[in-house]
C-alpha cells in the first residue's frame, strides 16, 4: 500500500464534501517561497473526512489546544472550526532560544453535502483530537404521482 499526500485535487468526495478554505493550498504546501506564518500553522489542524454507510466523520488533530479555546459552529451549510493554541511562556520575562511548535489561531470551513441530519451532529473532544459524526438522513426515493383527468 503506498501512502500519498492529501490535495484538494485528488479528493475522494465530490464537490458537496469538500474543505472550502481560500487558504488551503499554501497551509498544506511545503515548497520554498511560500508565506512562513501560513505553513507554521499548517499543523495545528490536520483532519481526515470520512463517510461511512450511515454518517460521514471528521477527525482533526488539534494538539495542545484546551476544550475552552475550540469553537465549533455551523454556518449556513459549512462546519466551522476554530482553534487557537496559546503560547505556553511569557513574552514579556521568558527568553525563547528555540520554536519549533505553531501557535495561533486557526480555522477550517467544510462545506456539507446535502444529505445530512444537521439536527443530530455530534461532536466529542478528547487528547487533542476533535472528532464529529454527521448522520446521513435517507434521500426521498422515487414517488408516483397520480394523474388526474378532468
Amino acid at each position: 500500500m503506498a501512502l500519498s499526500i492529501f490535495h484538494p485535487r485528488n479528493r475522494f468526495f465530490n464537490d458537496e464534501w469538500s474543505i472550502v478554505d481560500p487558504l488551503f493550498n499554501d497551509l498544506m504546501s511545503t515548497s520554498a517561497g511560500r508565506n512562513n506564518e501560513l505553513q507554521s500553522l499548517a499543523p495545528l489542524m490536520r483532519s481526515d473526512l470520512v463517510e461511512a454507510e450511515k454518517e460521514f466523520r471528521i477527525h482533526a488533530d488539534l494538539p495542545g489546544v484546551e476544550a475552552s479555546d475550540l469553537d465549533v459552529s455551523i454556518e449556513g451549510k459549512s462546519l466551522v472550526i476554530k482553534a487557537e493554541r496559546k503560547h505556553i511562556y511569557t513574552v514579556e520575562t521568558d527568553k525563547v532560544h528555540s520554536m519549533e511548535r505553531s501557535y495561533g489561531k486557526v480555522q477550517r470551513s467544510i462545506r456539507l453535502p446535502n444529505n445530512v441530519d444537521m439536527e443530530k451532529i455530534e461532536s466529542k473532544f478528547r487528547n487533542g483530537v476533535l472528532s464529529i459524526t454527521i448522520p446521513k438522513v435517507a434521500a426521498p426515493g422515487p414517488k408516483k404521482l397520480e394523474v388526474q383527468s378532468e
